[in-house]
């Protein structure tokens, strides 16, 4: 399959080059990516992934995917693997790459955890749990603090915000469009709203205060793995640091 793409490079266009190079190098992503978020990866549009398909041979984006998924589950290698193995491998390359986030974003969010009168942490399904998990923390070190999973308790706080106030939003993929009546009432409100995804270049990164993109897990092309505990993780990290002196 990766042949095949390499074979039709003198045939691509500029923008389809870009998705052809972003797929040679992480093949796996078409395991997780959907074509938007494929296409801002690869910082194209998503027509041009379109026509990158078309160009292989293909009716659409889904028809691809499903010949790439095999051919990376056909690729497998014939030994033995050791799933929990891969599995800790993964997370833990994923942890010690949070070493390399900017600090000074880190700090600029705890300064502000530090000194708002009330941190609001949100977050939908599995997303929610490293929201409702820092609250708990920010709440163990004197911050007033609440966690959310509800869109109207979302858009009840937001209205009652104030450029006091702060905004955690939690998304794996930083896509929920249903945040975004709550992101431009929190701007009327001028209230400060950060992204924790692990989705670069995600949707809602234009329109947010501030963005922290953390690493993903990816084990290999066989087990998609949910990038929660990583987020739990910063978050633990990250209320280990408020109001820290030795931070």
């Amino acid at each position: 399959m990766i042949n095949k793409i390499k074979n039709n490079i003198p045939n691509f266009s500029k923008s389809e080059k870009k998705v052809c190079d972003l797929l040679i190098k992480n093949p796996e992503l078409i395991l997780t990516n959907t074509i938007s978020s494929l296409s801002r990866l690869a910082n194209t549009s998503t027509s041009a992934v379109l026509r990158f398909c078309k160009t292989l041979g293909y009716s659409g984006y889904k028809d691809f995917c499903a010949d790439m998924i095999y051919h990376l589950k056909s690729t497998e290698q014939e030994d033995v693997r050791n799933p929990i193995q891969d599995i800790t491998t993964s997370y833990t390359k994923a942890l010690e790459q949070i070493n390399a986030l900017d600090s000074g974003l880190i700090e600029k969010l705890c300064k502000k955890i530090e000194t708002a009168d009330i941190v609001y942490c949100y977050g939908l399904y599995r997303s929610y749990l490293p929201a409702e998990k820092l609250q708990i923390n920010l709440k163990e070190r004197g911050v007033v603090s609440i966690a959310s999973e509800s869109p109207v308790a979302f858009s009840h706080n937001t209205n009652i915000s104030s450029p006091d106030s702060l905004i955690i939003l939690f998304s794996q993929s930083g896509e929920e469009h249903f945040f975004m009546p709550l992101v431009k009432l929190a701007s009327e409100n001028l209230t400060e709203v950060w992204l924790v995804t692990t989705t670069p270049k995600s949707f809602m990164e234009d329109y947010v205060s501030h963005t922290i993109t953390l690493p993903a897990a990816f084990p290999n092309e066989n087990i998609i793995l949910d990038n929660i505990p990583v987020m739990m993780v910063f978050a633990e990290l990250l209320s280990y640091q408020v109001n820290n002196p030795h931070k």
